[in-house]
């Protein structure tokens, strides 16, 4: 698909994306500044994702990904512990620790996992709209003084729900790929909700 607003200077070209990463095709350099794409794995396109790189070491992920489940199942998915213990974290053989979650506007949030290694991430709730929209900060243990800002939305979809998500500001102090770890979180998620 075009590249959409990441042309710059005159510079004219697609941006992929794919599992393997983003690049520009021909027609401009490489690195892709801004575009949409398909994420796949195993052949099938599994998420849309907009990945926008800004000069202000500020990069944002979105995905919009289709969930087999009512509003209020994802709602609940993203708000009780012991349903979020089951899916957070990248790794489709990665566990669920402990998870804390006070989901009121001000309130803290706190879920640790393990895949290869112990993670933490915490965060604060900044807007709270049962059961569509849920809003927090995203702070990893591993990566003090590194904020990012994450939405979620929800929309009752034919079959379903959509799931609208972005991360926002994750900028390139962190170490963690965002657009891969999301992707396949919310595979786990989706296989959950499956049953």
């Amino acid at each position: 698909m075009p590249g959409d607003g990441g042309d710059a200077g005159g510079m004219q070209g697609e941006c992929r994306g794919n599992a393997g990463g983003w690049r520009r095709d021909a027609g401009g350099p490489a690195g892709c500044l801004a575009g949409w794409g398909r994420v796949r794995a195993e052949g099938q396109d599994f998420a849309r994702v907009w990945l926008k790189w800004s000069i202000l070491v500020s990069m944002d992920v979105s995905i919009d990904f289709e969930l087999p489940a009512s509003v209020e199942e994802v709602w609940r998915a993203w708000t009780e512990p012991e349903i979020v213990l089951r899916w957070f974290g990248s790794s489709p053989t990665g566990v669920g620790l402990k998870a804390g979650l006070d989901v009121r506007v001000g309130g803290n949030f706190l879920v640790s996992f393990r895949d290869s290694m112990e993670h933490t991430c915490y965060g604060v709730y900044s807007v709270v709209d049962e059961p569509y929209r849920l809003g927090f900060s995203w702070n990893w243990k591993s990566e003090p003084g590194v904020t990012s800002q994450v939405v979620v939305s929800l929309e009752k979809i034919m079959g379903g729900t959509l799931m609208r998500f972005t991360h926002d500001k994750v900028g390139t102090k962190s170490a963690h790929d965002y657009k891969a770890g999301w992707t396949s979180t919310f595979e786990k998620l989706k296989r959950l909700l499956q049953g």
